[in-house]
């Protein structure tokens, strides 16, 4: 089994001032390893919106060793048929996930990987999909 490491991990580490070497050196280096396209994404909306210089450098940093790191997983129309099907399921049960949550945990399971995340509470509720606590 693969891992995706969610968007949370990779702020995190930004946060602490730790390399993504830091994020993923707890994990066998055997293992293949990636994100999915809608993190780098998320991490570029996060350049845009910072304000400090400083901020602004130290963020496209992080996406700069992020895209080098990683290998970056596009949504392809398995990834996206099983997005709809994810979110329908949510809907029915009066659940709402956040779209780039539901693209992530689709990437996840159509590649049967698990997802490193801290943010346990929004992908517990998919079914079927393996986290792995940071």
């Amino acid at each position: 089994m693969g891992l995706i490491f969610d968007t949370s991990e990779l702020i995190l580490a930004e946060r602490q001032r730790r390399s993504i070497a830091d994020v993923i050196s707890p994990f066998d280096p055997r293992e293949m390893m990636g994100i999915s396209v809608m993190t780098i994404a998320e991490l570029q909306h996060g350049v845009e919106r910072a304000i400090e210089p400083r901020q602004v450098q130290l963020r496209k940093a992080l996406v700069d060793e992020a895209l080098a790191a990683f290998h970056i997983y596009p949504v392809n129309t398995r990834i996206a048929l099983r997005l709809g099907s994810l979110d329908a399921e949510l809907a029915m049960r009066g659940e709402k996930l956040d779209l780039a949550d539901l693209i992530i945990a689709a990437t996840a399971l159509d590649l049967g990987f698990a997802i490193v995340t801290r943010n346990v509470r929004h992908f517990e509720r998919i079914p079927g999909l393996h986290l792995v606590r940071s």
